[in-house]
């Protein structure tokens, strides 16, 4: 996961997160499934956001993954704990965890 933020700056935009789903064979996910709210956990704070509307560059983009970018969100650093609600075209949702996830760059 691709989790950059920036700086506590009181001024600067704050987290940007780029949040893949990526199934582990390289089968096609089906197209009904969509990315719809994050969280980030860092300790005992949670920030939630929603996904932008924005598409992930041609490089990112893969049968097998689906992916979304969310904005504004709070200026930590560290590791963060990242939960994402995946939703399926007949109502079903799915969250899933990832773990221990590297803020990988600070501005």
């Amino acid at each position: 996961m691709h989790v950059p933020i920036s700086a506590t700056d009181p001024a600067a935009p704050g987290l940007i997160a780029r949040v893949y789903v990526e199934a582990t064979d390289p089968t096609q996910l089906p197209t009904s499934f969509s990315l719809d709210i994050v969280w980030i956990i860092s300790s005992r704070q949670v920030w939630r956001g929603s996904f932008t509307d924005e598409i992930l560059p041609p490089g990112e983009q893969k049968p097998n993954r689906i992916g979304g970018i969310t904005r504004n969100g709070p200026t930590w650093d560290g590791y963060v704990d990242v939960v994402v609600r995946v939703l399926e075209g007949r109502g079903k949702a799915y969250m899933l965890k990832a773990s221990h996830q590297e803020i990988s760059r600070v501005y």
